[in-house]
This record gives structure tokens, C-alpha cells and sequence, in this order.
């Protein structure tokens, strides 16, 4: 996971959900637009599209493996990842104020707002490793009272039935 991996990857969420979604920049300086983007490339946001963007075409050749290199460079040469950036700087430009940006930039270039950009990934692969064990957990949980309660038969889980007197 790259340093900037975790700070962007709800701008792919938003990107994604919101694609299709124009948001007007009328009104907006062409500083701050250029501030905006500056935030993005700073944080890694350019980067993120291109990791995406690798996914992405790791998971299609793998979903049609007889397919010939040339289709996939030819796929791979239509897709622009910068495009992920100009998505988002509509939204950016519409929740924060070119204040806002300034302030986030210069935060972002602080020795505290460095080491925050340093350690974030760790913090999010970190966080997202916990946060799978404690729905592992809760899910174990919630399938073990439905079996317990009949409303879920343990072979569906491919889990055999407890023998009486087994001790389970």
C-alpha cells in the first residue's frame, strides 16, 4: 500500500458513486480550482486513479485470461486516470471554501501534516485489518444465535450438526 493510498480512497468511492453527477464550478476562481488540484496532487489523489485504474485490469484479465495483450493495451491506452482528479475537484469546490483549501495545504506541508500523509497508510491498512476481524467476529456471533435459535441450519455454513452429548 503506497503512502497516499489511504488518504484518497474515498475520493475513488465518491468518484464512482458520484461519476455521473455534474456539479457547476460557475462562480469558482481559477485559484482556487488550481489550489484544489494542488490539494489533490499533494495528497496523492493523481496517484490513486492510476492504482485503480491497475486493479481494475489486474481483476478484467483475470476475468477473461484468453484475451490477447494488444486488447488489454488497447483497453489500458482509453483509460485516462487523471480524469479521477478533475471528477473530484467539482466536489472538493463544493463543500470547501478556497480558504478551506489554503488552510489543508498548508497543513498537508507542516512537518505534522507531512508525518500524518507518512503514516496514514499503516493507520488505514491497520484499521481496515481490525475492522475485518470485528465483523468476522460479530457475523460468527449473529450465524451462531440464528443456529442456536433454528432459524439457520449449521450445514448451510458447511458446518455439521453437533452430535448429542458431544459436548458442543
Amino acid at each position: 500500500m503506497t503512502r497516499k493510498f489511504g488518504i484518497f480512497i474515498f475520493v475513488i468511492v465518491g468518484a464512482l458513486t458520484f461519476a455521473g453527477t455534474a456539479y457547476s464550478q460557475a462562480g469558482s476562481s481559477p485559484e482556487k480550482l488550481t489550489d484544489i488540484r494542488k490539494l489533490m496532487n499533494l495528497t496523492g489523489a493523481g496517484e490513486i486513479g492510476d492504482q485503480v485504474v491497475e486493479q481494475m485490469m489486474y481483476a478484467m484479465r483475470m476475468s477473461a485470461p484468453d484475451a490477447p495483450a494488444e486488447f488489454w493495451d488497447e483497453i489500458r491506452q482509453g483509460i485516462h486516470p487523471e480524469e479521477l482528479v478533475e471528477l473530484n475537484v467539482p466536489i472538493y469546490d463544493k463543500y470547501l471554501s478556497h480558504e478551506d483549501i489554503k488552510a489543508i495545504i498548508a497543513f498537508y506541508q507542516s512537518p505534522v501534516g507531512a508525518k500524518f500523509l507518512s503514516v496514514l497508510p499503516n493507520i488505514a491498512q491497520e484499521s481496515y485489518q481490525a475492522g475485518g476481524r470485528w465483523g468476522n467476529e460479530l457475523a460468527q456471533g449473529v450465524a451462531q444465535k440464528m443456529i442456536d435459535k433454528g432459524y439457520l441450519d449449521p450445514r448451510q455454513l458447511g458446518i455439521s450438526p453437533a452430535e448429542p452429548g458431544s459436548g458442543e
